[in-house]
């Protein structure tokens, strides 16, 4: 399953992702030029994954779906 492939209204904080380029982790928020992620869903510290068009985000892999 793709982040495309998603049902409207999922909230992304509930969706742990896996880039193309194996990075894995949960979606917290988003901009125009990428996404930030934490690596585990009680870390304090967000990561930046960068990418040329958000749009490209909408393949990556969903790894888990969960309620908070």
């Amino acid at each position: 399953m793709t982040v495309n492939d998603l049902p409207k209204g999922t909230q992304m904080g509930d969706v742990r992702i896996k880039t193309p380029e194996g990075i894995v982790g949960w979606w917290v928020s988003q901009w125009q030029k990428g996404v930030w992620i934490r690596k585990e869903r009680s870390d304090t510290r967000v990561h930046p994954v960068f990418v040329d068009d958000l749009k490209e985000c909408l393949n990556w892999e969903v790894v888990q779906i969960t309620g908070k």
